[in-house]
């Protein structure tokens, strides 16, 4: 059994890569997160399909130390921007 947790608050308010770095350092197995932006000062992701190479290349090294990457993304067919609320809501 893999012990994780959901990165799911990310931007001013908590740091994700210091959220990365805590779970690891506290031994945990998995991460889960959000692949779409989210709704900022509510919940947010990090938003793939505008990160630079550089961004994820980090985030490549960083979840390399996770036996376990849940991502959870928004369908094709409804971007997360046209959504209500979130990208979680059909």
């Amino acid at each position: 059994m893999l012990i994780g947790a959901m990165v799911w608050r990310i931007g001013d308010c908590v740091d994700f890569f210091g959220q990365l770095d805590w779970l690891r350092s506290h031994h945990f197995d998995a991460v889960a997160f959000w692949t779409c932006a989210g709704e900022p000062g509510v919940w947010e992701g990090l938003d793939l399909a505008s990160a630079s190479a550089d961004r994820v290349a980090r985030l490549r090294s960083a979840l390399s130390a996770f036996a376990s990457v849940d991502l959870h993304a928004a369908t094709p067919s409804q971007p997360p921007a046209t959504r209500p609320g979130n990208c979680c809501e059909p």
